[in-house]
């Protein structure tokens, strides 16, 4: 895997193709934490995960792009920050 800003020997991607690219973020459970989005300018970012879930669904699982996140979240220590 190649960070953009790595400078590797394989060259300039010239060709006219989809370039695929992976991210991912680290960070330390204890010292990191969401915060509510909404009454933010970020609050569209909440709206656009919220409009990819029908109502029912949303409402029913009192939805929380904080407890999303942690959720889909993936630890490297083996000791999940949040139980689901």
């Amino acid at each position: 895997f190649f960070h953009p800003l790595i400078i590797h020997g394989s060259g300039v991607n010239r060709t006219d193709g989809f370039c695929k690219a992976i991210s991912c973020h680290y960070a330390n459970a204890d010292l990191c934490h969401c915060i509510d989005v909404r009454g933010t300018t970020q609050e569209h970012l909440y709206d656009e995960i919220r409009y990819g879930m029908d109502e029912e669904t949303a409402s029913t699982l009192n939805f929380d792009v904080g407890d999303l996140w942690k959720a889909r979240s993936r630890p490297w220590n083996k000791k999940p920050s949040l139980n689901v």
